[in-house]
């Protein structure tokens, strides 16, 4: 593995430990329906990191992950990382509901 590689998934890591670790810190202080869309996005994000590295790390492989000819890995992508996406949207209309 490149140096610029396991430096990159190294402060990839440490910074969405960091951001996940604040992120419950912060749920567990305010009950706020846009604050809990967001803090949820935020964790989706971390998760979406790890399973990205993991699948590049070859640690999970793609080619496992099929059903009846369907790839599995395919459609888990795509949903995974257009989830914190989604889930910081609605956060911020329901903000912008409520004002």
């Amino acid at each position: 593995m490149e140096t610029n590689l396991f430096v990159t998934i190294l402060v990839k890591l440490c910074f969405g430990l960091l951001l996940s670790f604040l992120a419950i810190l912060f749920w567990s202080r305010n009950r706020d329906i846009a604050w809990t869309f967001i803090i949820t996005g935020a964790l989706t994000l971390y998760l979406s990191t790890v399973f990205s590295i993991l699948f590049s790390l070859g640690v999970l492989v793609p080619e496992y992950f099929t059903i009846a000819g369907f790839k599995l890995y395919d459609a888990f992508s795509t949903f995974i990382s257009a989830l914190p996406l989604f889930l910081f949207s609605v956060g911020f209309l329901v903000m912008l509901r409520r004002k």
